[in-house]
């Protein structure tokens, strides 16, 4: 529900009285007072709604320009924050990949020296197989179907 609001000379003044009904008599002074420290105790309530319990013409414009400015330092810190993380993850990435390189390189040198022994290793197994044929004896031959 929206405050009672009065419009005198083209201004819409808000209050917290009823409109028709005669407020208390208190001088513009008191008023501001009085109405500065209804704010205080209504100070968890959200600033849209508190705000009509001034008219509009009389908001702090020094305390809403400080506010701004705290409220884009804030950003301002936040996005150096963030920039500064992303540059830390982009350094630890690149030193991943030099890893995975280093690592890469050296599965691709045990793949070739796997082959390498596997080579061998058949070459003797054939040698062997040779030689017992060439023998023809029984043990050679019995070596033979084992295999």
């Amino acid at each position: 529900m929206d405050p009672p609001c009065l419009t005198v000379l083209g201004h819409q003044i808000y209050t917290q009285f009823p409109v028709g009904e005669t407020p208390p008599s208190l001088d513009e002074s008191e008023m501001k007072t009085s109405l500065k420290r209804k704010w205080s105790e209504e100070a968890n309530d959200n600033l849209p709604q508190r705000r009509h319990l001034l008219p509009p013409f009389e908001i702090d414009m020094a305390a809403e320009k400080s506010f701004t400015l705290k409220f884009e330092g804030t950003i301002r810190g936040l996005w150096h924050e963030l920039k500064d993380s992303l540059v830390k993850q982009a350094d630890a990435i690149e030193g991943m990949q030099g890893e995975v390189k280093d690592l890469t390189e050296a599965i691709q040198g045990l793949r070739a020296d796997v082959k390498d022994l596997l080579g061998k290793q058949m070459e003797v197994l054939l040698t062997m197989l040779k030689v017992m044929k060439d023998s023809n004896t029984k043990a050679g031959s019995r070596s033979i179907l084992i295999l």
